[in-house]
């Protein structure tokens, strides 16, 4: 019965770390070098510093829900929660 059981063992342990093994490295072959072309650099146009961005369209306002195993105030992983989203709303 041991040595059944042994023999089980020991091929389901060699089944897994096979399975875990993956495949083998592939070997690469030196690609060839590829000729760049020389990039012409454009002058840089110049511009006044003094333009103001364009200010951004607020987004449109969106609803959350959240559904937490305990209290906002539990010291833990629901009170994380709440406090991340009260940084998200301000």
């Amino acid at each position: 019965m041991k040595k059944s059981l042994l023999i089980v063992f020991v091929l389901t342990l060699a089944l897994v770390l096979t399975a875990c093994g993956g495949a083998p490295a592939a070997p690469e072959e030196p690609a060839a070098p590829v000729a760049e072309e020389p990039v012409a650099e454009e002058p840089a146009a110049e511009e006044p510093a003094a333009e103001e961005p364009a200010a951004e369209e607020p987004a449109e306002p969106f609803k959350v829900a959240i559904i937490m195993p305990s209290s906002i105030t539990d010291l833990a992983f629901s009170q994380s929660m709440f406090d991340a989203l009260l940084a998200v709303q301000a």
